[in-house]
């Protein structure tokens, strides 16, 4: 009996019953695409962030010219609850090179290429035993 009454209903309020429905697909829509926004988007900014490379740089203060590295360890245990994917210091300095005033960089190699994957090199990535690299401007002569 009860069924029938409903069946009855149903059939005779039609166009409630299409609103009803497209409410609950509407809804059902809508929730899905929020859940998918939830899930994506922090994973999609993850992948933007790592492409770009560091996004968080430490230089020393004013009084100090380099950081120690026994700071960098410290930085690196307080980060250690975060996502980081590696940590690479560099370290800069002027040169004078055959009357010349040049440019010389250092680092971890191997961590600078997990940190930075879209580095690109020409050649093989410098290995612990070599202790120089060479630009794109030096001739081949002086890079052997």
């Amino acid at each position: 009996m009860f069924f029938i009454m409903v069946a009855n209903s149903l059939l005779r309020r039609r166009a409630r019953m299409a609103i009803a429905l497209l409410a609950v697909a509407v809804g059902a829509t809508i929730i899905s695409g929020m859940i998918t926004v939830y899930k994506e988007v922090p994973e999609q900014m993850g992948r933007a962030f790592r492409a770009y490379g560091a996004n968080l740089l430490i230089l020393p203060g004013k009084d100090a010219g380099v950081i120690h590295e026994e700071d960098v360890s410290a930085v690196s245990k307080a980060l250690s609850d975060y996502e980081v994917i590696g940590i690479t210091p560099f370290l800069y300095d002027t040169l004078l090179i055959n009357h010349q005033t040049v440019m010389a960089g250092g680092t971890d190699f191997a961590v600078l290429q997990e940190v930075s994957p879209y580095w690109q090199v020409r050649g093989a990535w410098p290995t612990p035993g070599r202790r120089r690299s060479c630009s794109a401007r030096s001739s081949r002569r002086n890079c052997a």
